[in-house]
């Protein structure tokens, strides 16, 4: 946003997106924010390299001290501008969605808490319930369909290769050919 004290010519240009830029509104001269009144301040800003936030806020001054008024958010936001823009920052890129640039950025980045949410939701994919009626009976009609000797359940390979792919079965995988035998008569 340009004020009335800076020229054009100094305004930082950045490649807005053009809802971005339509979705700013300016501020009033004086705001308030917590029940404390803020006034607007046409500040000189960074002209060698100037920030997105002069282009979607506005400079504000209270006891001395600096803040940045969003000019996106619908409620008054003032922030803290007193060493930097990075709080500034934050804001646009967590509450808007804007990047350092002026760009939006791209809803396929996902963050840490959707990264989190599609991990868990893997997980539930992975971690079944477990029946162990139903894997004594997958079990008992996969040696019988295949003509599988019943001491193949004895077998150490057997054994590793099972609870290699399911850990769990330990407790429920048989060891003796004898076991599998009354399970079938």
């Amino acid at each position: 946003m340009s004020s009335d004290t800076e020229s054009d010519s100094d305004s930082p240009v950045f490649n807005l997106d053009p809802a971005i830029a339509a979705s700013v509104c300016p501020g009033p001269e004086k705001a308030t924010y917590n029940h404390r009144e803020y006034i607007r301040h046409p500040g000189i800003h960074a002209a060698q390299d100037p920030s997105v936030i002069w282009s979607v806020g506005e400079e504000y001054e209270r006891n001395k001290k600096r803040f940045w008024r969003c000019g996106i958010c619908k409620r008054t936001k003032m922030l803290a501008i007193q060493n930097g823009t990075s709080s500034a920052l934050r804001h646009l890129k967590k509450d808007h969605k804007i990047n350092k640039q002026g760009k939006r950025i791209q809803l396929n980045q996902t963050t840490i808490m959707e990264a989190t949410a599609i991990a868990a939701q893997t997980v539930a994919q992975i971690v079944t319930r477990f029946n162990a009626n139903t894997f004594r009976y997958l079990l008992i009609r996969w040696i019988v369909t295949m003509h599988i000797a019943l001491t193949c359940v004895e077998s150490e390979i057997f054994r590793d290769w099972v609870l290699y792919i399911a850990p769990g079965l330990k407790d429920y995988l048989v060891k003796s050919a004898n076991a599998i035998r009354r399970w079938i008569l």
